[in-house]
């Protein structure tokens, strides 16, 4: 259900502005890949080096664990999409789409365009809270180390 609410919207808004922009997308995929690129190997540095070191409780380091592993998980997903997208757009043909007496034109380069974009934002804010999770243990064992002293 999820993915589907996730597609709709990405593809609905594609198809929109699909016309009047087709041209100019193409220009820009290969540095928002690159971007996407940097973006996703930033955040999977900091997942795989996030350390749980201090925490004692061991149902905290599980739920911290599983959240982490979810979040890596996604990360890798939506930089496979973008990455079979960007590599497929050239050779799928443009698509008209027949919605009762509206039709619509589907061009490949702008959905992936979306997508890419889609992915960096995704990247952008998970690795934003990642830092605040790693913020938060800090401020946390902190606390309790004073509180114990």
């Amino acid at each position: 259900m999820k993915k589907t609410i996730l597609w709709t919207p990405l593809l609905t808004l594609a198809t929109l502005v699909s016309s009047p922009l087709s041209g100019k997308v193409e220009a820009v995929l290969p540095t928002l890949y690159t971007v996407s690129g940097i973006v996703f190997a930033i955040g999977m540095g900091l997942i795989v080096s996030f350390s749980l070191h201090g925490i004692q409780n061991r149902d905290y380091i599980e739920s911290i664990r599983e959240n982490i592993y979810r979040v890596r998980r996604s990360f890798i997903m939506f930089f496979s999409c973008s990455t079979l997208c960007y590599l497929l757009h050239q050779y799928i043909p443009t698509l008209p789409i027949q919605l009762f007496d509206l039709k619509l034109i589907l061009h490949p380069n702008l959905f992936t365009c979306f997508l890419i974009i889609l992915s960096i934002a995704y990247f952008i804010v998970n690795f934003i809270e990642i830092q605040n999770l790693n913020d938060d243990i800090f401020d946390r064992l902190l606390k309790e180390k004073n509180d114990h002293t």
